[in-house]
């Protein structure tokens, strides 16, 4: 620190320091959201168990582990999942005389599914066959004889002859349908997306599995500038400027955990070519007829491609419905629960920030006052950082305050106010993410020297013109708040 005379300072200052991993970090076991899908709603009625994915929050350290996670490969590099389905894949085994543990088994003693086993991804369609069936085929059932009228008059049917004869016909077309969706498919195979907290669905890339290690120290160097200063014998000045490093940065709570589902491109090949197909067959004519209808797109379900036949319509209508149904879980070994969708802590490298903090009081007399402070940081976000994700600071670059206050003369009574700003930033912080808004709120405050030596009443009021405002993600929005204090100055 150097002295530039009574009144003012400048200190040059450097800093390091660790922070070990928080308990969180380290042993934390959480559940944050259960059936996350709606998996287990929806399937629990027709199988008999509830297939569920739940949301879990889960530390990098378990005993008996060395710590942090670690994903099972196959013997082609590729990382296996577990599945809430196992029960259904079992049956299909069992049906096909494949013994537990056995060659062609397809799940390990630790419930492991290779991707792309040919059982699996089958018991998949077929899941994803009966799912489709169940919505599609009651929603047809209403508009059904209307599709069927209007493809007989473009036919040349006489409207009337078409209005009568289109109910038996859509009876006959809703009993045969579902024979006419094929129950095996060969070709079909895996893909993995990973689940968005923002968005609650989940990213369209291809998405991989990554070790995870045990969280490590923190290490912090700052190297700062300042000035402090009266000025005038009436202003009151300080200034910081400061860069901070900092190694081995534990990010938020992020999802480490891909989930696996049918890969549509294969899925539409295989039941497009079974689709075109079964309807080119005579005795399925009057199926092919509601299907063509489908060409012009069935508001609500699917767009027509105007093509001139159904069979894209129909095809796309079956593999949107089973390629977005989560069929497991890339878990690791360190999982508590093996098929939770897994939020846990990394370690993403190194972020370096810069920032100044400015705060200045002016005081000119003894009955008024005026300070105020901003802040400013480089940087909120930090993308694809360690290449491994993107990180949030969770605070904003910009905070500024302005406060005053006025001293009844000749009396006990001051009263204050207070301007505070907060710039908008994005946030993440396990499953609270989303954008901050930027906030503006004034403050009143009045203070009253009680008879009593060292005691004031204080009365408050924040946010006096009740606008409200969230400060975090998750958080209530904060309007008009007023209480009352009691001071005591020793």
């Amino acid at each position: 620190m150097a002295k530039l005379d009574e009144n003012q300072s400048l200190r040059l200052t450097y800093n390091r320091a660790f922070s070990t991993p928080s308990t969180n970090n380290l042993y934390l076991d959480l559940s944050s959201r259960a059936d996350v899908f709606g998996t287990g709603a929806s399937f629990a009625p027709s199988m008999g168990f509830s297939p569920a994915y739940d949301l879990r929050a889960q530390g990098t350290y378990r005993e008996g582990f060395e710590g942090g996670f670690t994903f099972r490969h196959d013997q082609t590099g590729a990382a296996m999942y577990r599945t809430p389905f196992a029960p259904v894949i079992q049956q299909q085994l069992a049906a096909l005389g494949v013994s537990p543990g056995g060659p062609g088994y397809s799940i390990d003693a630790d419930g492991y599914i290779k991707i792309n086993d040919p059982i699996a991804t089958g018991v998949m369609w077929g899941i994803g066959r009966g799912a489709v069936l169940a919505q599609f085929v009651p929603g047809l059932e209403p508009i059904l004889p209307g599709l069927i009228a209007q493809a007989l008059v473009a036919q040349g049917v006489s409207a009337e002859n078409a209005a009568s004869l289109a109910p038996a016909q859509a009876a006959a077309v809703l009993e045969k349908l579902p024979s006419l969706v094929p129950t095996q498919l060969a070709g079909l195979s895996n893909t993995t997306h990973r689940f968005n907290l923002q968005t609650l669905s989940f990213d369209q890339e291809v998405a991989q599995a990554r070790n995870v290690s045990l969280t490590e120290p923190t290490i912090t160097q700052t190297i700062e500038v300042g000035y402090k200063g009266i000025i005038g014998g009436k202003l009151v000045m300080a200034a910081d400027v400061y860069r901070t490093e900092t190694d081995n940065f534990v990010g938020p709570l992020g999802v480490e955990t891909p989930n696996v589902f049918l890969d549509s491109a294969p899925l539409a090949v295989s039941l497009g070519t079974a689709f075109a197909t079964a309807l080119a067959d005579p005795d399925n004519a009057d199926v092919a007829l509601v299907v063509a209808a489908l060409d012009g797109g069935l508001p609500g379900v699917v767009e027509g491609n105007g093509n001139g036949s159904g069979v894209d319509e129909l095809t796309t209508i079956f593999v949107s419905g089973a390629a977005r149904i989560p069929f497991g879980t890339v878990s690791p070994e360190q999982a508590h629960d093996p098929t939770a969708v897994l939020l846990g802590y990394r370690n993403f490298g190194d972020v370096t920030l810069y920032g100044l903090d400015l705060s200045l009081g002016y005081f000119p007399n003894d009955i008024w006052s005026v300070k105020g402070s901003y802040s400013f940081v480089n940087d909120d976000f930090f993308e694809n950082l360690g290449g491994i994700a993107d990180v949030n600071l969770n605070a904003p670059k910009h905070k500024v305050k302005v406060a005053g206050k006025y001293r009844v003369p000749n009396s006990n009574l001051s009263l204050g106010g207070r301007v505070r700003y907060n710039g908008s930033f994005p946030m993440n912080s396990g499953v609270y993410v989303g954008a901050v808004d930027a906030y503006t709120v004034v403050d009143a405050s009045l203070s009253y020297d009680l008879p009593w030596e060292g005691l004031s009443l204080l009365v408050n009021v924040d946010n006096v013109l009740d606008s409200a405002y969230r400060s975090f993600i998750g958080a209530p929005e904060i309007g008009r708040l007023a209480y009352v204090q009691l001071g005591a100055r020793f």
